[in-house]
């Protein structure tokens, strides 16, 4: 049943605070890189570092998003995962049946309490998934 939940999503991942604990990491490298001198005297040779220091910011810029933007796809496909399935059971716990002497009515009684027994068995997991989504 979580299978509706996690439809398209990256189930293998990492742990929400080693993703925090890598982004901080590359924010400080990102400080630490813009803290750099752009020009140094070595001797009688000037250096230019700026190129170097504008790459680097780039390349650790480009790694922030990669986190943050997996991070942000996950989350999205996950919470529309969850509101497709809200309106599945909704529309399916819609139709109840007036009574069950006919084989439909009993049919539709099954996909009601197929509809109850999903959400049951994804509410806890889902719950849990919340705060951190957040």
């Amino acid at each position: 049943m979580a299978d509706k939940i996690l439809q398209g999503v990256q189930t293998k991942k990492p742990n929400l605070e080693l993703f925090d604990e890598k982004i901080t990491y590359l924010t400080k490298v990102k400080h630490q890189i813009h803290e750099m001198k752009q020009t140094v005297d070595i001797g009688w040779l000037k250096v230019n570092s700026q190129p170097l220091i504008r790459d680097l910011n780039r390349i650790v810029q480009e790694w922030i998003e990669q986190y943050t933007s997996f991070l942000l796809q996950n989350t999205l496909i996950e919470i529309t995962n969850i509101q497709r399935f809200i309106d599945e059971v909704t529309s399916g716990i819609k139709v109840l049946p007036e009574g069950s002497e006919t084989k439909r009515e009993k049919e539709l009684l099954m996909q009601v309490m197929t509809h109850l027994r999903d959400v049951k068995m994804i509410k806890d997991r889902t719950l849990d998934e919340i705060e951190p989504m957040k």
